[in-house]
């Protein structure tokens, strides 16, 4: 079995799109998600060899529509001098 480790996973602002879905390995630890350069990044703690699983992500800026419960934050993203700030959350999960 291989060892925990760091993955980055990336959602570029171009094409803007408010949904996003990543395949990660089953059971991995979502750490945070912020700004990098011109995307948002999801960084999250993996086992590699595990099962892959189907992660879904959505946008909202503030004072925009916040998905319901039992949606998860995982964080804020601030880009042009913080004028927009666009906070994502982690709405669920499929097994591939």
């Amino acid at each position: 079995m291989s060892k925990p480790t760091v993955w980055k996973f990336e959602w570029p602002l171009r094409p803007a799109t408010d949904k996003m879905s990543f395949s990660m390995p089953l059971g991995a630890e979502v750490l945070c998600a912020r700004e990098q350069r011109e995307s948002i990044c999801i960084w999250a703690r993996v086992t590699p060899d595990q099962q892959i699983e189907r992660r879904d992500f959505v946008l909202c800026g503030t004072g925009h529509e916040a998905p319901d419960h039992p949606a998860k934050y995982i964080g804020s993203a601030h880009f042009f001098n913080a004028t927009l700030v666009l906070h994502i959350f982690e709405v669920g999960r499929a097994i591939q």
